[in-house]
């Protein structure tokens, strides 16, 4: 648990004036601060919630958009401050600073669930208060969240605010609990779901809710407690194990022992805390507990062993055991057995990188093994966890942004949950004589600041809006120290001078230690200065931008993990900053709060996107970007990924003007189309699917929808079976003007567990309902069949092009596919297919193959179609609404392909491929392995990213699955490509590749992480893999796993 306290007020910034965010607002609060100091009260026994006490804190507030545009990494974007097991282990609930609750497989990995907060994504685009106090119950099911007071929208716009809540995991709802004034320090549930909550302000309350399993949960039957003295609010609190006893500690002052078994409770013990409590474990006897300790006003590091009365039995001391630093940050502790302890820390020794590292401690001996680490950027606050069995044991990792699950007797890995990709740590912008961009390392650094650019390793282009495949480090300048005659001087913890010569003009204080720091250029005119530094006590950065006499020009948002670095353009009009997680930020320097935009890179795919929601990205960054809608304080936000809106959001070329022109708004002018709509008349429709009758192989199910957005009526309706529409226009209605969406519809169900969706459009977006997962009888007439199009050339028409291992790569594959993924007792009982390899592989060859297989295919089948060989983009011209544009088309080469000549009819166009593969019935993979260096296509933009687009959007369906991102190269061995080689373990299911371990079935994700993995790890992270899922399919399962694997 991270017991954060967070006292920053809600500043009154306008947001910027964009399509986006003009959204419809929330109305203003305002009344006076309830929080004001006040003499001490006398002391008081416990009495029940008055009806006075209802009265809400009241704070100042603010416009609140109701869509936000969002990163989503598959991960947290902000570090997690709790964790917990379910009470069968399987799954690993973790709580984020974010605002959202993540749901992982203990055994896998995968993400099983997100649930966004009524106020999720509200930091990325306003100054809001942090929810950073959280517990989760003993069996995963509940978790409660507190912090400073939040702000949503309710359904009438009025700004809701709440600082308390209890979400249920399983039920996905969310139910504020009304609270008095002062935001909440500490939480914990008891093991009968009582809710016990500490409040800071005046009274210093510590309040305990009846059972928050009920409906509703009455805050008059709520019991408070307060003690003689007590002039410090609780920081921590933790129930006994029989629910009877609460242990409370408050600061450095006094750690007490509440009675609740009895109807008046009462203070049974009480002694001098001495230093701050991280975290409370209750030995397995329950004779006593261990009491981890944060730095008070005495500096102590260690923890301690009471004795179920609360007498000292044992105390340890970090500067007293060997091999630890004196200021090891230690944030969790549990008991293994009796004379064992697990504990969780972001320190190690002081001579070591910082990260996380996990420990068993001996109390008999007083020794200590460290049995997991994992080294990071930076010091963040460790949260860990561990089944109710003490066989696992969870910490988290990459900044607090990840979590990893291991055994606890040995610390061996079982699974790791996150998007287990490097974080940027150092920052570089392009030197005054380059194009505009900016180039990071994700390696991990000891020095403090970065004055030189040579590990610099990744570089995207901002001129050309597009990753830069190799980065030369001196074309990137880094930190400023000087500029001219000034310079920055006499840095000493905490605060440093900027000098004009040898006189010091200003002192830049950070109090809490200096992160980063750069001058800014800005001609003749005195420099800026940019520079972050640890928020006290939160484990967060604060940036700001500064005059060079040390006065604020702004205070920069959003707060983030760890600021390790910071550049500035040479023209001082913008600086980049890397964060501590997967976002790099870039501002402007003429005093706007919120970055002007901002980038992402993970495992390979990326995306950079404006505060207006304007976006570019690879195919697979769409999904990483996105917009969050509220729906109001006690319903979870829905999130909208960008693929959705990439018609009217995709705009590299407005990115491209707003870099030139210093912002979105002077693009926007300059540009001949129209301003993207507000996203809320963009909205989806919601489509409802619901099973009426199943009979053996019939099904009959009921379809219905309503509009997303005002005066945006649903049009048509699709029934979708594993994502591809039905034959013979079963399960499509046209909807009429005025119609309800509504339709019944019969049809065959195929052998075997499969699903079904409805597929809703409206005028200008569509929209998949949750899907119906359904089992159908097995029969000889549908056995399930692995169609294969395997096509690989090495030997083209043109001899510059030729390659060394495509055609092998296609008839390993070919000949794999069956070996591993057909049999009686697999997942497909027959296999067919076609290899053609060098001259045979031509376009009509190859379209005349799927066209045999688009005849035979039917519902319950897999077509996969691997090309080996080269793909590029070739420009033509084309005549639009717009006028005529010079457009590229992208093409996988044939045998015969010349790339001097125009490619068509002469290759397979992505035209080509979308025709001949949309109206498969069955699910299609398409295996793409089309990035390569021949000298005969250096030229010519690769193809990967943008026919991947085409061919994964709703209308054409196919997974794609390809060997590299566009701009970089598919490299191989003798053998076979890296990415083959890879593909061919995976199909094996060998050690080291997952699978679902419930369903014992290998999906294409399983693969995908098993390639990612085996060939970023070949080419040192030269080449990464990437996995595009059209949003309307499913997972696509290749394979089953025997048992007794």
């Amino acid at each position: 648990m991270s017991l954060l306290r967070f006292t920053a007020a809600l500043l009154l910034l306008s947001l910027l004036a964009a399509p986006l965010l003009a959204q419809t607002k929330g109305k203003k609060n305002k009344k006076k601060n309830a929080d004001e100091p006040v003499p001490a009260q006398p002391a008081e026994t416990v009495k029940p919630l008055a009806a006075a006490d209802e009265a809400e804190e009241a704070v100042e507030g603010e416009d609140i958009p109701r869509v936000i545009p969002v990163f989503d990494p598959g991960s947290h974007t902000q570090s997690i401050c709790a964790m917990g097991f379910s009470s069968d282990k399987k799954k690993l609930i973790t709580v984020g600073e974010d605002s959202s609750i993540q749901v992982w497989s203990t055994s896998t990995g995968e993400r099983l669930d997100i649930l966004r907060l009524p106020a999720f994504g509200h930091e990325q685009v306003s100054s809001v208060n942090a929810w950073h106090t959280a517990t989760v119950s003993h069996d995963g099911r509940y978790v409660a969240i507190g912090g400073g007071v939040r702000q949503s929208l309710s359904e009438g716009d009025a700004s809701e605010r709440a600082k308390l809540m209890v979400v249920d995991i399983e039920k996905r709802t969310v139910n504020h609990l009304r609270a008095p004034s002062g935001e909440v320090t500490a939480l914990a549930i008891a093991p009968d779901y009582r809710l016990a909550v500490a409040f800071g302000g005046r009274r210093n309350e510590i309040i305990i809710y009846p059972e928050i399993t009920a409906t509703e949960v009455r805050r008059r039957e709520s019991t408070v407690l307060k003690g003689e003295d007590l002039k410090r609010n609780a920081d921590f609190l933790q129930f006994s194990p029989d629910g009877k006893q609460l242990l409370s500690s408050h600061r450095e002052r006094d750690f007490v022992f509440w009675n609740l078994g009895t109807n008046v409770p009462t203070i049974t013990q009480r002694f001098g805390a001495q230093a701050q409590t991280s975290c409370i474990a209750w030995s397995p006897d329950r004779k006593q507990f261990a009491r981890a300790l944060l730095p008070g006003v005495q500096g102590k590091h260690g923890f301690e062993i009471r004795s179920a009365e609360g007498k000292l039995l044992q105390e340890h001391l970090f500067k007293e055991i060997q091999g630890f630093a004196s200021a090891t940050d230690l944030r969790s502790i549990s008991y293994v057995n009796p004379q064992t302890l697990l504990f969780c820390s972001s320190d190690s020794n002081g001579s070591a990188e910082p990260g996380a590292f996990a420990y068993l401690f001996d109390l008999t001996t007083g020794q200590a093994k460290r049995i997991f680490e994992d080294f990071s950027a930076g010091i963040f606050h460790t949260a860990g966890a561990v089944s109710a069995d003490g066989e696992l044991g969870a910490i988290t990792v990459s900044m607090g942004l990840d979590a990893v699950v291991f055994r606890v007797k040995d610390g061996a890995v079982v699974a790791r949950c996150g998007a287990a990709s490097p974080v940027p740590t150092l920052v570089g912008w392009a030197a005054a004589d380059r194009p505009a961009g900016f180039a990071w390392s994700e390696l991990r650094h000891r020095r403090k600041f970065n004055t030189e650019p040579t590990d610099l390793q990744f570089g995207f282009d901002l001129v050309k809006m597009e990753p830069i495949a190799e980065v030369r480090p001196a074309d990137y300048g880094v930190l400023r120290e000087s500029v001219g005659e000034w310079s920055i001087r006499k840095q000493v913890s905490g605060k440093f001078d900027v000098n004009r010569g040898e006189e010091s003009i200003g002192t830049i204080q950070g109090f809490n230690g200096i992160l980063a720091r750069s001058l800014i250029p800005r001609g003749d005119e005195p420099p800026l200065v940019i520079w972050a530094a640890n928020k006290i006590r939160t484990g967060s950065s604060r940036l700001s931008l500064s005059k060079s006499d040390g006065t604020t020009v702004t205070r920069l948002f959003p707060d983030t993990i760890f600021v390790r670095d910071v550049a500035p353009a040479p023209d001082g009009r913008f600086a980049i900053v890397s964060t501590g997680a997967h976002q790099l930020n870039i501002y402007t320097t003429d005093g706007q709060a919120f970055p002007f935009l901002s980038f992402a890179r993970v495992n390979g795919e990326w995306v950079i996107w404006s505060r207006e929601g304007y976006f570019a990205a690879s195919p697979g960054g769409e999904k990483l970007f996105g917009w969050a809608v509220s729906n109001g304080p006690d319903r979870l936000s829905t999130f909208y990924p960008a693929e959705k809106f990439s018609k009217h959001f995709h705009r590299p070329d407005l990115l491209k003007r707003a870099i030139q022109l210093g912002s979105i708004e002077a693009a926007l002018k300059q540009q001949t189309e129209a301003r993207a709509p507000a996203l809320e008349q963009l909205l989806p429709p919601k489509g409802t699917l619901t099973l009426l009758k199943q009979t053996d192989g019939r099904v009959q199910v009921q379809a219905s929808a309503i509009p997303g957005a005002p005066d945006k009526p649903v049009v048509a309706m699709r029934l979708l079976l594993d994502g591809r529409p039905l034959t013979n226009g079963v399960g499509t209605k046209t909807v009429a003007p005025g119609e309800k969406a509504e339709a019944t519809w019969e049809l065959e169900f195929p052998a075997g567990t499969h699903e079904l969706k409805l597929l809703v459009r409206g005028e200008d977006s569509s929209a998949v309902s949750d899907p119906l997962v359904l089992k159908g009888p097995k029969s000889e007439s549908q056995i399930s069949v692995l169609h294969r199009i395997c096509v690989g050339v090495d030997q083209y028409a043109l001899p510059a092009l030729n390659l060394t291992s495509a055609a092998k790569d296609a008839t390993d594959v070919f000949a794999a596919l069956e070996r591993h993924c057909v049999g009686e007792h697999n997942r497909f009982g027959r296999v067919n297919g076609t290899l053609l390899t060098n001259s045979q592989a031509t376009r009509s060859t190859v379209l005349k193959a799927i066209a045999d297989i688009r005849k035979v295919a039917k519902a319950g089948d897999i077509v996969v179609f691997l090309f080996a060989g080269h793909g590029i983009a070739q420009p033509h011209v084309a005549i639009t609404p717009q006028g005529i544009k010079r457009l590229d088309e992208y093409y996988l080469m044939t045998h015969e392909a010349d790339p001097n000549q125009s490619l068509k009819d002469k290759s397979l166009s992505g035209s080509d491929l979308r025709l001949a593969l949309a109206d498969i019935e069955c699910p299609v993979l398409l295996v793409m392995d089309s990035c390569h260096s021949a000298s005969g296509v250096k030229a010519f933009r690769p193809a990967t990213d943008d026919l991947t687009r085409g061919l994964t959007d709703a209308s054409a369906g196919v997974t794609v699955l390809a060997a590299a991102m566009s701009h970089e190269v598919a490299s191989a061995t003798a053998e076979n490509g890296h990415f083959t080689a890879a593909f061919l373990k995976a199909l094996q299911v060998g050690e080291g590749v997952p699978y679902d371990p419930h369903e014992h079935v290998l999906y294409t994700h399983h693969i995908y992480s098993v390639v990612f993995s085996e060939v970023r790890k070949a080419t040192n992270g030269k080449q990464n893999p990437f996995l595009n899922m059209p949003w309307t399919v499913p997972p696509l399962a290749l394979r089953d796993v025997p048992f007794t694997k």
